[in-house]
C-alpha cells in the first residue's frame, strides 16, 4: 500500500494528468479503511474515490473492474472520463494505470 501514492505520481507524471483532469480513483478494494486511508495520504476529495467493498467485500483480483461496473450503475459516467486504477496485494506487489473511459461499455454485475 505504500508504493501507491508513488506508482499514481509516477502514471500521472508520465502521460501529464493534473489532479483536477482525474474524474476518479479505484483502489483494490480490500478494506474500506485502506481506501479511506489512501485518499487522505494522497489529499484526494471522497467523491473521486470510487468504492464497492462496502457492498460485495474484497473481491481479490476482481474488485477493480467490479468496483467500475458497481459504480456505473450508479454515477453519470459521462462525467468521468480519466480514471486512475491501482491494485496492490500484500505489501509485494503495486501496479497503476491511467485510462481514458470516455468510450467504455460496462457489463452487468453477476452474483455467482
Amino acid at each position: 500500500m505504500n508504493a501507491v501514492p508513488d506508482t499514481v505520481k509516477e502514471v500521472t507524471a508520465t502521460i501529464d494528468w493534473e489532479n483536477n483532469e482525474i474524474d476518479g480513483y479505484i483502489f483494490h478494494q480490500a478494506k474500506e479503511l485502506i481506501i479511506r486511508s489512501l485518499g487522505n495520504k494522497m489529499r484526494l476529495p471522497s467523491e473521486k474515490l470510487f468504492r464497492s467493498a462496502n457492498v460485495y467485500g474484497n473481491t481479490g483480483s476482481a474488485s477493480i473492474p467490479l468496483t467500475l461496473c458497481h459504480c456505473a450503475k450508479s454515477l453519470d459516467t459521462a462525467l468521468w472520463k480519466n480514471v486512475i486504477m491501482s491494485g496492490f496485494g500484500s505489501g509485494l506487489s503495486c501496479c497503476t494505470a491511467a485510462l481514458s473511459l470516455d468510450t467504455t461499455h460496462f457489463s452487468v454485475i453477476r452474483e455467482i
